[in-house]
């Protein structure tokens, strides 16, 4: 309000001047307060557009996407350790889905929400500037409170917006994320399924170390790259569905139907070596028992020879399956060829002879495994031979020089020349031993083949002559009644129903094996569906 005095002598006068009204200004106010919640809804939608854009951004560069001033690597790989028996952590880069995936998540996440940050607050730093702090002397102030309170709300609120929909993001992708792996999961067991399914059919459960006698249901495998690590579960797992990675980047075949055997297979047991291409057929395991010096050594060398005439005959194949086989084979062979003799077993426990077999397309892995004959005389050393586990077929070896009946006939010049070559224990006293000992550890004889092998039927010819001795039927009456051998014949009979008995000469006189090695090894075969 201002007032004039005017003094005309007798009054005094004053007059009101009203002030000048500013109404631009109050237009402004006015527009700003109407525009107020517009602006808040617009900065509210740019300002989530902007957070979505930072949040984008900061996962391309948690990607490794963009300029490489502006890209971020993602999360270094799960650092590969050595093989762990407690958390059966394996030496080999974790499969994607297992472990990488969610660490790239979490890194990509928090890229991102640090370009979000980086962006409100650069955003927040601008409307203050603007429209909070007192401009500079030399500029214009032209802060508008109501314009910065209106983007100080749209600020907030669109970052609330786009928090709302990243955590949408977020669950979608952990849900996809989840059902990827469940797929995952899902198809490796279906391939480890498969897998078993076709060893089933293929009538292979296990494979025989020959070092150490365990059996393996499934081996470890060596790395065939130049580091040559032992990878001891190779099948589809956390390191990978189809093939896994070494920690030396060669990649692996995790399934033996995808040619896994193809690598040198290890015994998760003693670490040694298994046979080449463990697992990729059926295994025949052979375990021969008998007294010392009943000649189970050279038997054993006369049936791999004659396995091998046997299939080359009928179209078929046999070779060895590991170095330890094909030096014993050449040994075998030059024996042969010299008319030798195969040298005793040490007492010491033996690998086994591997043989791999093949005729008609179809396969067997013959494995002979020979202990030392002192090694059944005492139950404690037979139940330490873990491949009488193994079922399959037995080999017995009966010395008729050792049956009492036939030695005390024979006369003593003939016993003092042929003393050498008498196995040192009665053949009943073995077989009840060993027989009993399998009792002991659970294993069920009646479903294991015996084939009883009378060896040394070349210096006990003239007995067998006069017995007319020469098949199945005609044996056992030989041993259980001359040679008084009754009891073994009938525990024969009483724990293995499917067993046969031999006449064997295993010399290698004329550089040939005898045909009654033949016999025995077709019969041995013929259970394993390998007729020749």
């Amino acid at each position: 309000m201002a007032a004039t005095r005017r003094n005309t002598g007798q009054y005094t006068y004053y007059t009101y001047t009203p002030p000048v009204r500013d109404t631009d200004r109050y237009w402004r106010i006015g527009f700003w307060l109407i525009a107020f919640p517009f602006v808040v809804l617009a900065g509210t939608l740019v300002q989530a557009g902007r957070s979505l854009t930072a949040y984008t951004s900061g996962v391309a560069a948690g990607l490794g996407i963009g300029k490489e001033e502006q890209a971020q690597a993602l999360s270094p790989p799960q650092p590969v350790h050595e093989w762990d028996e407690a958390s059966k952590r394996e030496p080999a880069y974790e499969q994607y889905l297992f472990g990488q995936a969610w660490r790239d998540v979490r890194n990509t996440a928090d890229v991102a929400l640090q370009r979000q940050r980086e962006s409100f607050k650069a955003e927040g730093a601008r409307i203050a500037k603007r429209h909070v702090h007192p401009p500079e002397d030399d500029v214009t102030d032209r802060r508008n409170a109501i314009l910065g309170v209106a983007q100080f709300v749209a600020l907030g609120a669109g970052t609330l917006v786009a928090a709302v929909l990243l955590l949408v993001a977020f669950v979608a992708q952990a849900v996809v994320l989840a059902l990827l792996g469940a797929g995952a999961f899902a198809l490796l067991y279906a391939l480890r399924l498969v897998d078993s399914a076709v060893l089933y059919l293929r009538r292979i459960s296990r494979s025989t170390c020959p070092a150490c006698h365990e059996r393996v249901p499934y081996p470890s495998y060596r790395c065939p790259g130049g580091c040559k690590t032992v990878q001891h579960d190779v099948r589809p797992g956390r390191y990978g569905m189809i093939h896994r990675t070494c920690r030396c980047g060669r990649r692996m075949t995790t399934l033996l139907m995808f040619g896994s055997h193809r690598m040198q297979a290890v015994c998760p047991h003693c670490g040694n070596d298994l046979d080449e291409g463990a697992m990729s057929t059926r295994e025949l395991v052979l375990p021969v028992f008998g007294s010392p010096v009943a000649g189970k050594t050279q038997l054993l060398g006369g049936v791999a020879l004659a396995a091998g005439s046997l299939l080359e005959r009928a179209g078929g194949r046999a070779e060895p399956a590991d170095d330890y086989s094909r030096t014993w084979m050449r040994t075998v062979t030059d024996l042969r060829r010299r008319g030798g003799n195969v040298t005793k077993t040490a007492t010491a426990s033996q690998h086994a002879i591997s043989l791999r077999l093949g005729l008609n397309g179809g396969g067997v892995l013959l494995k002979m495994f020979d202990a030392a004959g002192e090694t059944f005389q005492k139950s404690e050393n037979i139940r330490d031979l873990k491949y009488f586990r193994s079922g399959g077929t037995l080999l017995f070896v009966l010395d008729p020089l050792s049956v009492p009946a036939l030695w005390d006939g024979l006369e003593e010049e003939r016993r003092r020349r042929l003393e050498p070559y008498r196995a040192v224990s009665a053949p009943e006293v073995i077989f009840q031993e060993t027989v009993q000992t399998l009792h002991q550890i659970n294993i069920d004889t009646r479903r294991i083949r015996l084939a009883v092998a009378v060896s040394k039927a070349d210096l006990v010819a003239p007995e067998i002559t006069e017995a007319h001795a020469g098949d199945d039927e005609s044996i056992r009456a030989w041993l259980g009644g001359p040679l008084d051998q009754g009891n073994l014949v009938r525990a024969v009979k009483h724990e293995f129903p499917d067993a046969r008995f031999f006449l064997t000469d295993a010399t290698f006189g004329g550089g040939a094996v005898h045909p009654s090695i033949e016999t025995l090894a077709a019969w041995i075969l013929a259970g394993e569906g390998m007729r020749v």
